[in-house]
């Protein structure tokens, strides 16, 4: 037996050197990359640089805004109109505070010297670098994305794909559906290409003041998401906007409806926690199998939080663990086979 384990640690050490690869840089716009071959090497050029926003999953940045509104959790789908209204503005707050910690976590870590910064808004830096620095900041961990700043109007969001070009399309269809519903958030987290390069469908976390959402704990995916609100218009907030058809279906939906790669991304950038992530570090990865795998020679025990503690809220699935990859309701050796199958394929 301690052989067998030894030969499946083996192995996992061996499928973890395979996973992992070379991070790339960000993204860079043409423009800028134009102004960068175009200018000297001590010329200083005025440039956008997004960075990411410190990471607070969806369920923690719910917590924090129920706290700082002054209401219990299990309250949530008790509120009125007018106390939701708090709850959206401590939401607010908090994410705002977020982004100013992101950019100055950025500026301390990067060394990015104050005369050079000319404003910092949202999750946004406007500086003057040199190209030298540019090349610098593309491989910062906190950088999404650098453009050239031809000192127009302020940005409000990152001019990539992640931009909220179909808000207005999600504002029009809750008005027309939910009787004048009012959009109290929308972000774009991801556009999806076809095989010819057009964007087929978009991820979308959003939700409007249409009712009193009740708490629905659910999957979508392989994220469970507890805690998260059964209103308009998706379930969990989570949806997709079908570019092709023109309409708006619910994630859980999007999951089982043939949307290519649906899963994989969600399960990269939506909210909650991934079934199969036992050390916790929002992935999918050999470590988790080897971690099920260890546990069930008895090696070590699951970890405290394994069990799946769905309080205060409406819970339907025969899933008990987030080490039950399978989903059948037990803890066993299948679980670490399917994960790796599912990280191969």
């Amino acid at each position: 037996m301690k052989k067998a384990v030894c030969i499946i640690l083996a192995l996992a050490v061996l499928m973890t050197c395979c996973v992992i690869g070379v991070s790339a840089k960000c993204t860079i716009s043409d423009e800028l990359r134009g102004q960068m071959d175009a200018a000297a090497d001590d010329v200083t050029i005025r440039v956008n640089i997004w960075v990411n926003s410190v990471t607070m999953t969806e369920d923690e940045l719910h917590q924090r805004a129920m706290t700082d509104a002054g209401f219990k959790n299990w309250e949530f789908d008790k509120l009125t109109s007018a106390q939701m209204n708090q709850y959206i503005s401590a939401r607010r707050k908090i994410e705002s505070s977020l982004e100013q910690e992101s950019c100055q976590r950025f500026i301390e870590s990067f060394g990015l010297e104050e005369e050079s910064i000319n404003y910092t808004i949202a999750t946004c830096i406007n500086a003057n670098l040199t190209k030298a620095q540019i090349e610098a900041a593309m491989d910062h961990p906190l950088v999404n994305a650098i453009y050239y700043d031809s000192q127009g109007e302020l940005p409000n969001a990152m001019p990539t794909e992640s931009a909220s070009s179909y808000r207005s399309k999600f504002e029009d269809y809750c008005d027309r559906q939910f009787f004048g519903a009012e959009v109290l958030r929308y972000k774009e987290l991801y556009q999806h290409k076809d095989k010819n390069g057009e964007t087929d469908w978009v991820l979308i976390n959003g939700f409007t003041n249409g009712e009193i959402p009740a708490l629905l704990n659910t999957i979508i995916g392989n994220r469970v998401i507890l805690l998260g609100s059964c209103g308009i218009p998706f379930d969990s907030n989570y949806g997709v906007y079908d570019v092709k058809n023109d309409t708006f279906v619910d994630a859980q939906s999007a999951a089982h409806g043939g949307y290519a790669d649906f899963v994989k991304v969600f399960d990269e950038l939506g909210g909650g926690r991934l079934i199969g992530d036992l050390d916790r570090d929002n992935e999918l990865s050999v470590i988790d199998v080897t971690i099920i795998q260890r546990c069930e020679v008895n090696i070590r025990e699951y970890p405290a939080d394994n069990e799946i503690k769905a309080d205060d809220g409406l819970w339907r699935y025969s899933v008990k663990y987030y080490s039950d990859f399978d989903r059948d309701g037990e803890r066993t050796i299948l679980d670490a086979t399917r994960l790796q199958r599912y990280l191969i394929s």
